[in-house]
């Protein structure tokens, strides 16, 4: 099994300067699970993703734009493959699709009926980096996942957010209701803003601008990477768990008010 994990992982670098260095790198990480009695199968696990790698030491070239205007759409799904370029899937034949060499715009064209939902998957090729992507939606639950982008913007009335895998220099989140999941990735400025829905973010990094506003979400953060962040919530409860507490500068502000 570990001989064809690290086959796959020579086919799909096969072009790339740092196959040597990849190689070793997985070797080496490989060696210590052996060493420590680790199984195959469970080292298999603990290994990073083919897509994950790409995401790594890929070099993306081509700048691109995406722009999603959705109202009934039920779910989008973004997400990085090793094909080359942008390519989209979409059940619904109502859509008015706008390409060009570095942007990608798709918009409802005609009203939709009330139970005329659809979905929409938009496959983001190896050589892409997304400059920007922006989403106005209604209510839609959208899933982001081995993404490398300069500015994502997410706004909406109602819907889940996964956040999973990605290297984004700026995340914005502005929803009315939702909940919203980060996980195993890495946000440089990261600003949310919600009414309600639950907010978790796990196993990230963040470095830089990071402000979480909400008026009665709960917020959860675990294993975050990061000496400052912002969590402001009205009546919705704030957890924060790092190892190191005793090093963490936070800011947590919770504002008692009447309800009248």
């Amino acid at each position: 099994m570990l001989e064809y994990y690290l086959e796959e992982v020579k086919k799909t670098f096969v072009d790339n300067e740092n196959l040597n260095d990849i190689l070793q790198e997985l070797n080496d990480e490989i060696s210590l699970y052996q060493e420590a009695g680790i199984k195959e199968d469970d080292i298999i696990k603990r290994l990073p993703t083919i897509d994950e790698l790409i995401i790594k030491y890929q070099k993306a070239n081509v700048s691109y734009n995406v722009l999603l205007e959705i109202i009934k759409c039920r779910e989008v799904i973004i997400n990085k493959t090793p094909s080359i370029g942008v390519s989209y899937f979409t059940t619904s034949n109502c859509l008015e699709v706008k390409e060009s060499s570095n942007s990608l715009t798709i918009k409802e064209k005609v009203k939709l009926n009330k139970n005329d939902d659809y979905t929409l998957t938009i496959n983001v090729g190896s050589d892409i980096y997304l400059e920007k992507l922006k989403i106005n939606m209604t209510q839609t639950k959208i899933n982001l996942t081995n993404l490398k982008a300069n500015i994502i913007k997410i706004d909406g009335i109602s819907g889940n957010v996964e956040v999973v895998n990605n290297d984004i220099n700026c995340l914005q989140l502005n929803l009315v209701s939702g909940d919203i999941l980060i996980k195993r990735s890495d946000i440089s400025s990261l600003k949310i803003s919600t009414i309600s829905g639950d907010i978790e973010i796990k196993d990230t990094k963040l470095t830089e601008d990071n402000k979480i506003d909400t008026i009665s979400g709960n917020v959860t953060i675990n294993n975050y990477d990061n000496d400052k962040i912002k969590v402001n919530s009205i009546s919705g409860s704030i957890n924060i768990n790092k190892q190191n507490k005793d090093n963490v500068l936070t800011n947590l502000k919770r504002s008692l008010k009447k309800m009248f």
